[in-house]
């Protein structure tokens, strides 16, 4: 992927008609085996990672955890077998910024909506 990518997807998925669209289009029957099909792709699994890293789309994760269908989607990807670099680069982002495990959990229990998250 070109260079600055990662920063275009990131300031896309700040605008709400932009996540409703991504949402619309991961609801749509096929698509789960395309992602999980390109997420076989090592390149893929990285890109995936440090994108799921940032904030922005760290909160638009959160959100999509909340809807109906999607909950499912989104465990299933990041736990699917090879996405333990996305998990794992998530979490050391988190911990990194926050400094400690420990605040990491404090940190994300204040995002908006996580309790409707975690209880998916």
């Amino acid at each position: 992927l070109q260079p600055g990518f990662i920063d275009k997807v990131e300031d896309f998925l700040r605008f709400p008609e932009a996540r409703a669209f991504v949402i619309r289009l991961l609801q749509q029957p096929g698509v789960y085996r395309f992602v999980t099909w390109l997420n076989r792709d090592l390149n893929m699994r990285q890109w995936f990672a440090r994108i799921a890293s940032r904030e922005a789309p760290m909160l638009f994760i959160t959100q999509m955890l909340q809807e109906p269908g999607l909950d499912k989607f989104i465990v299933d990807l990041l736990l699917r077998r090879g996405n333990d670099y996305a998990l794992r680069s998530m979490l050391d982002y988190w911990v990194h910024t926050e400094g400690s495990f420990a605040r990491v959990f404090g940190s994300f229990s204040k995002k908006p909506g996580v309790e409707l998250a975690l209880a998916r």
